[in-house]
């Protein structure tokens, strides 16, 4: 079982499994027992039987808190109860992962497991506007985030470099912005979208869609420049902040972004959607005559608070439509509706975060120095991933951190070998700590615990970078990390050339 569970206690004795062995279960659990049918149909080559008489019960308990389980293992009886449906599939899931064999006997030990989340929101991000990877892999990385209990897809489908997604409201979007860079140049279809968000849906994950606005946008702008500043955009083969940005004083900006988003709604049907605003620069618009006369129409004190109008009105659209918005922590320090959750990120802008969550917000958790797994492990290793603890940081309120989430950007990473090299086992150490919380932290313990996820990946076939619970002493790290750096600033720099 990985994570483990939060309260785990052992009992003599044991329960023997049968082809012959019925189950009772409450009817709302009806698609969750398929794992269980699966097991019975592969084990024995038998349907799995079901009966009101039971000594197999998946019982509905409403005194149980969200996704929580409790699990009961006795001689005479197995009891699994849980109020919602993913506390029902994580019970059975542990269930599984607790059957052996020996001696042609197959068998459950007696236990008490009583198992829930420390967060409602355990999430993974994934650039892929920077390099595309098909859904065939998305889907892997849906499979094992279920596997760690992850419940939050966030998925970053647009960028300077590329937008992912078919729109048949603004096709160019997708006919002319897909194709760089040209080695993993590709877009998903709607059918495909609608069906990865089942298929997701089916392992009690959400997906989170996000457009980046109104920077990190030239993909859109390369389709549609009258939305900049400029007559004509090239779409953008380089990486780092472009100064390129979105008109905030053009008129036609907030119809535009209205309607695409509700083009991605009906794909989605979201509960959180992303819009970005990170690392915006400003200049265009202290430069632009249309930003100028906005900032004096809506008596707006400077240039960031245009930013902030735009994403207030977005939030409003969103908040009509029943659905919670998401931004990065860059304009955390802007008065803005408190129903807007924060993902705090940026370095040393905790003051600006805690700033926020003192005017009631959530925030969502993705530090980069601790959970962004783009960058290698002698930068950011196994050990400080699991390690990392927010309630140390007296600015953080406890009852305002509403998630965890890894991040992981794709500027160089081409391929789902190295891809899965960088997310695994890192993203294992975030959804230890997204289940079981801070305060039962053990190193050692969990390594011993990971190497049971680690098999189960390689029953996937999935790889994973081998070999990292020994974490390297400060100087080995910033000299292999400074290596490493080395090395990105000359393919910047050939990248540039070419």
């Amino acid at each position: 079982m990985f994570p483990k569970p939060r309260y785990q206690k052992k009992n003599p004795g044991w329960f023997l499994l049968s082809p012959k062995q019925s189950i009772n279960y409450a009817q709302v659990f009806s698609e969750e027992i398929k794992p269980l049918a699966l097991f019975w149909e592969q084990k024995w080559q038998t349907p799995l039987l079901f009966s009101s008489f039971s000594t197999f019960n998946l019982l509905l308990d409403f005194h149980l808190q969200d996704e929580q389980y409790h699990l009961s293992i006795t001689s005479e009886q197995i009891t699994i109860s849980a109020k919602d449906k993913q506390g029902m599939a994580y019970g059975i899931a542990t269930f599984l992962a607790l059957i052996k064999e020996e001696n042609k006997q197959v068998f459950v030990e007696a236990q008490e497991i009583d198992d829930f989340p420390a967060f409602s929101y355990r999430g993974l991000m994934l650039d892929v506007a920077r390099h595309f990877f098909p859904i065939t892999t998305i889907k892997k990385v849906i499979d094992v985030m279920a596997q760690l209990k992850l419940n939050v897809f966030h998925w970053h489908f647009s960028d300077d470099q590329g937008w992912r997604i078919e729109s048949k409201v603004f096709p160019k979007l997708h006919e002319n912005q897909s194709n760089f860079p040209a080695s993993t140049k590709g877009y998903y279809s709607q059918e495909e979208i609608i069906d990865l968000v089942a298929y997701a849906a089916q392992k009690n994950i959400t997906v989170v869609p996000e457009i980046d606005l109104p920077g990190h946008a030239g993909a859109i702008l390369a389709a549609y420049p009258h939305l900049s500043h400029h007559e004509q955009l090239a779409i953008r083969t380089t990486y780092g902040i472009a100064k390129e940005i979105m008109c905030l004083g053009n008129e036609q900006l907030l119809s535009f972004l209205q309607t695409l988003i509700e083009e991605m709604i009906s794909l989605f049907q979201p509960r959180y959607f992303h819009l970005g605003s990170d690392e915006v620069k400003l200049g265009e618009c202290k430069k632009c005559k249309h930003c100028q006369q906005a900032l004096k129409k809506h008596q707006l004190p400077h240039f960031l608070s245009l930013q902030t109008h735009l994403i207030k009105q977005l939030s409003q659209f969103l908040k009509s439509k029943k659905i919670i918005p998401l931004v990065w922590n860059d304009i955390a320090g802007e008065v803005l509706d408190a129903s807007l959750i924060i993902q705090h990120w940026k370095p040393f802008t905790w003051k600006r975060t805690a700033l926020a969550q003192s005017r009631g917000h959530q925030i969502i958790l993705s530090p980069f120095f601790n959970y962004y797994l783009d960058y290698p492990y002698s930068m950011t290793p196994l050990k400080k991933v699991y390690s990392y603890n927010p309630l140390l940081n007296k600015q953080i309120r406890s009852h305002a951190i509403l998630g965890l989430e890894a991040c992981l950007w794709t500027e160089w990473i081409a391929t789902e070998d190295k891809l899965f090299f960088h997310m695994f086992p890192r993203l294992a150490a975030l959804a230890d700590s997204a289940w079981r919380g801070f305060d039962q932290k053990d190193y050692r313990e969990f390594c011993d615990s990971l190497a049971f996820f680690e098999q189960w990946l390689e029953r996937q076939q999935i790889p994973y970078a081998k070999g990292h619970y020994q974490q390297a002493n400060i100087f080995v790290r910033i000299l292999r990390t400074i290596k490493w750096l080395k090395n990105k600033q000359i393919e910047y720099e050939k990248q540039q050339e070419d």
